[in-house]
Parts: structure tokens; C-alpha cells; sequence
């Protein structure tokens, strides 16, 4: 309450099993990783809206966790991302 008196951001994180407890916040959400065979993105973040204004989601949003191209530098094998970094610069 003392952040929006203020207008400023707070970030509170909290453990997944208190979700349904009550909690003042205008916006809450969950966030996991979303499994490769439900998404066609390797790394993907399903993020659950559990309290928000407005009406409520019924599906959770589905978010890119990693740029495509940070992905294929990290998945190169026996090369340092820095290096490759430089190459594709």
C-alpha cells in the first residue's frame, strides 16, 4: 500500500504454495517454466495471472525467457559465448 501512496514499484516474492492466501497487491502473478512439449520456444515462461484488475485470463501467457539469438550462443558447444559474441558482431 505504501508503494502505490508513493507511485513507486515494489517487488514482493513470495513461495508458490501462498498463493491463494490474500494479499493487497494489485497485480500478482506466477511464474514457471513451461515444459518443451506444451511449447514450441525451448525456453519459454508460462506466467499465471493470479489477481489482476480487470476481468481474469483463463490461459496463463506464454513469454520467450531467452532472445533466439542468446540461445544459439549458448547452445554452441566448445565455444565461449564472448567469443562468439564477437563473430556474429
Amino acid at each position: 500500500m505504501a508503494a502505490a501512496e508513493h507511485h513507486k514499484l515494489l517487488f514482493v516474492m513470495r513461495p508458490a504454495a501462498l498463493q491463494a492466501d490474500a494479499s493487497p497487491a494489485a497485480l500478482r502473478l506466477v511464474l514457471q517454466p513451461q515444459p518443451p512439449v506444451q511449447s514450441p520456444r525451448l525456453d519459454a515462461l508460462a506466467v499465471h495471472i493470479v489477481k489482476r484488475r480487470g476481468p481474469p485470463l483463463a490461459q496463463p501467457l506464454q513469454l520467450q525467457a531467452r532472445a533466439a539469438r542468446l540461445a544459439v550462443l549458448l547452445a554452441a558447444e566448445g565455444a565461449h559465448a564472448l567469443d562468439r559474441t564477437a563473430a556474429h558482431a
